[in-house]
């Protein structure tokens, strides 16, 4: 009995299974923490691309007379937001277009753009409203009228 007490004492066997059941939950919850950052990075990026795209269309269509209303401009940044480069995911995506009484500024028309998404969990368990995420940008056209 005691040479078998001693066997299993100095024994090695298995000790890499033991070390790995206890290193490779932090591992996998590390892993999948880093790929959630990265999807949030990607939501943002997304929001930041769309709404400077968004921004420039909006200043082109207005330098070459066409005048677009508040719902035209949001219609545009929602097509925009689901196609690609984007891909964002509509129903977690929120966007609001005001037009402001005032620039402040004589013949400019400031336009107010707030875009809101939620990105979505990986992590089973969390809702996608566990990450949002909210852009305001304001674009100033040349008013002509």
């Amino acid at each position: 009995m005691r040479n078998l007490l001693r066997q299993i004492r100095k024994s090695e066997t298995g000790a890499s299974a033991v070390e790995f059941a206890l290193a490779a939950p932090i591992a996998l919850i590390l892993m999948v923490g880093v790929i959630q950052v990265g999807i949030a990075m990607q939501g943002y990026n997304a929001i930041r691309g769309m709404v400077g795209d968004l921004a420039r269309h909006t200043v082109v269509r207005y330098s070459t007379g066409v005048d677009l209303a508040d719902d035209q401009i949001e219609a545009d940044a929602m097509a925009r937001a689901t196609a690609a480069p984007y891909l964002l995911n509509a129903d977690n995506l929120v966007i609001d277009v005001q037009s402001a009484e005032s620039s402040g500024i004589g013949g400019v028309k400031q336009i107010d753009v707030t875009v809101s998404y939620a990105v979505r969990s990986i992590i089973p368990g969390l809702d996608a409203d566990q990450f949002p995420m909210t852009l305001e940008k304001s674009i100033y056209v040349v008013d002509e009228t």
